[in-house]
């Protein structure tokens, strides 16, 4: 019997969730980052039902693990998908920080420019998946 690290034997799909080996293909990576939204929406959803109505109070003991539960998704997904594209693991970065830094300002400015800072975020999170793999018969750039 081989493990399940081995090239041999893949691990399913809903458990290569939560690694950050591997490689995952597009379509997997897009249903990660619908999981990942899921997530997202339950943690805004979780803080607002624990405070009162007049906006203090009340601790977001729910909500702080599912916003966990929502980057560790994005990032083991990010890096799973430039593994399976070829591209740098560090570019993960990016499109980690990328749409962290953009989430809290939007929020603030809600107001002003809150369907451009989504759009921007959205569009960020999902990039990633629309990456061409490189191919072993690709030239190389020149430097």
């Amino acid at each position: 019997m081989s493990q399940p690290d081995s090239p041999d034997e893949p691990i399913p799909f809903p458990i290569s969730l939560f690694r950050l080996g591997g490689r995952i293909r597009p379509i997997q990576y897009f249903i990660a980052i619908g999981i990942a939204f899921a997530a997202l929406i339950a943690a805004f959803g979780f803080s607002a039902s624990v405070m009162s109505p007049t906006g203090g109070g009340g601790g977001a003991f729910l909500a702080i693990p599912m916003f966990l539960l929502f980057v560790w998704v994005i990032a083991a997904a990010i890096v799973q998908r430039l593994r399976d594209a070829g591209r740098p693991v560090a570019w993960a970065l990016a499109f980690i920080l990328g749409p962290l830094l953009l989430l809290f300002p939007g929020l603030e400015m809600i107001e002003y420019a809150g369907i451009p800072m989504a759009l921007i975020f959205v569009a960020i999170l999902l990039a990633p998946g629309f990456i061409k793999p490189k191919h072993v018969n690709e030239p190389a750039a020149p430097k």
